[in-house]
């Protein structure tokens, strides 16, 4: 493994990209020096009842696409999860457990297993994508044949955001704050511009960071 690295302080909303190869991984290593959430609210709790029409969003809520904040968003992209970090798949199952008892309060047993049977039947059709905003990084599943809404899968603040490497056109991985050596990595063809928006997002919030290449020779 031979790395070539350039590191420009990046300070604004475009990447220059130097073109070393189809396997070329990129990094972006951020540096804080102000808060990009700074004013806005905190990070929602898993199965906590909120208002996600407001802009504040949770694991399990349903966002209407068509409405503010959702339909100003930097970017939304098509995505498939291939390694989530442990924290991400425990927020995830406490979410799913949280939901699971409210319906079974509220309906009955039998009722909350009939839901649980057409969800996963729901869940052929479905498609996911990765909904970048001013505060969030958000993984959605929307319906393939109705994309008018979406369910969150998985939300993090932008601010949670360690370090980010992408690979053109074939994949993204988030390493977040709670365990920056394990990383969310999805498969993304325009990984490319996903990673642009999010350091433009940055870049606003006058974030800093460092911007490497590293290239793989046989």
């Amino acid at each position: 493994l031979i790395e070539n690295r350039h590191e420009p302080e990046l300070t604004g909303a475009k990447v220059k990209h130097v073109v070393v190869g189809p396997d070329s991984y990129h990094y972006f290593q951020m540096s804080y020096s102000a808060d990009p959430t700074a004013g806005a609210a905190g990070a929602p709790k898993a199965g906590e009842e909120l208002d996600a029409t407001a802009g504040t969003v949770a694991i399990g809520d349903q966002i209407d696409l068509s409405q503010s904040p959702w339909n100003v968003c930097a970017g939304m992209y098509s995505c498939r999860a291939i390694r989530r970090p442990v924290f991400v798949e425990h927020a995830m199952s406490q979410a799913e457990v949280a939901k699971a008892k409210g319906e079974e309060k509220s309906t009955g047993a039998g009722k909350a297993f009939f839901n649980s049977f057409r969800n996963s039947a729901k869940s052929v059709l479905e498609e996911s994508f990765l909904m970048i905003s001013e505060q969030y990084i958000i993984e959605i599943k929307t319906n393939q044949f109705s994309i008018g809404t979406g369910k969150v899968t998985f939300v993090t603040l932008i601010a949670n955001l360690a370090k980010l490497k992408f690979r053109r056109t074939e994949s993204i991985s988030f390493f977040l704050k709670e365990d920056p050596d394990d990383p969310l990595i999805y498969m993304m063809p325009e990984s490319t511009d996903c990673a642009i928006q999010i350091q433009a997002i940055l870049g606003a919030h006058s974030v800093k960071g460092k911007h490497n290449i590293a290239a793989m020779q046989r």
